[in-house]
């Protein structure tokens, strides 16, 4: 152990040994003192090294497992893409079939056939019937869309009743090829793991219609107009189910006249409401008159 340049042959503490006590008297005790503070330096300086390289190694681990982290979350979002677009083939190849076996089970399997792959995916779709009638509204809403946006002109003169009649319209008729199975739709949307996403979807639609209608209402009315066109859309949506006419013309001619009632009653509430107003008005008028000569026959 060298004490006057602070080293050690050995860079191992443990294999350093100090020397023994019956050398002690023969070393004056301020060189004693000296070669200690040294030693104790030099142990100091081993110790910061030990932590310094602890530290990078820690350093490196660290950021090894960030490294690892990212690529876990890039597979992971990579295999989450890859099962939403294998949910989204089953369920396009389900649709397929539902105008024979219903909003089914059946119509996935049949689905899953059709892409050469085992009934057993069909184990994906969390929520399975429910899931297959969300898909086809949520593809109906953006076919929708697209159409709207093409024929903005020729919906521009329209009156808005109109146009809510022909939008509306255009979005019954994608329901035709599967009206036959419209209550097993509407009993599957009713129950408690579907209702949330069912009522979701349906405000989405009315927004949209009243959006392509041109509303551009920003107060308590936008909630109103969207609530009293989803009561009208459903009683027209029940009264496809039971409609044998000829291309549904007796359905067509029950949404006008549902149209044409909510508008008959909007405009009677407002009348009411004014009329109310109009009344509050003369009446507060009066009263304050009424307080004003009281006071002054009470303080003249």
């Amino acid at each position: 152990l060298d004490f006057e340049n602070n080293s050690c042959k050995s860079r191992s503490i443990s294999s350093c040994v100090i020397v023994s006590n019956k050398f002690a008297p023969t070393v004056p005790r301020q060189d004693l003192r000296a070669t200690f503070r040294k030693f104790s330096s030099f142990i100091h300086q081993e110790i910061a090294e030990i932590q310094d390289d602890a530290n990078t190694s820690a350093s490196k681990i660290n950021e090894n497992e960030d490294e690892v982290d990212e690529e876990e979350a890039y597979f992971s979002q990579d295999e989450e893409e890859y099962n939403n677009n294998e949910r989204s083939k089953l369920l396009s190849a389900a649709l397929l079939h539902v105008p024979r076996f219903g909003w089914s089970i059946d119509a996935l399997r049949a689905g899953a056939a059709d892409l050469n792959i085992s009934s057993a995916s069909v184990g994906m779709i969390s929520r399975q019937e429910g899931q297959l009638i969300e898909f086809f509204e949520r593809k109906c809403l953006e076919k929708l869309a697209l159409q709207l946006d093409g024929q903005q002109a020729a919906f521009s003169q329209l009156p808005t009743q109109d146009k809510l009649a022909a939008i509306m319209q255009m979005r019954l008729e994608m329901n035709i090829p599967y009206v036959s199975f419209g209550p097993q739709a509407l009993s599957i949307q009713a129950q408690s793991g579907n209702v949330c996403s069912a009522v979701q979807l349906r405000a989405e639609l009315m927004d949209e219609i009243w959006y392509q209608a041109g509303d551009q209402s920003t107060d308590s009315e936008w909630y109103a107009k969207r609530a009293v066109l989803l009561a009208v859309y459903s009683a027209t949506e029940l009264h496809m189910c039971t409609d044998s006419s000829r291309d549904f013309t007796k359905t067509w001619g029950f949404l006008k006249r549902r149209l044409q009632d909510t508008a008959e009653a909007r405009e009677q509430l407002l009348y009411v409401g004014n009329s109310v107003g109009q009344l509050a008005g003369a009446f507060g008028s009066k009263f304050v008159t009424l307080v004003q000569m009281a006071n002054e026959r009470r303080y003249p």
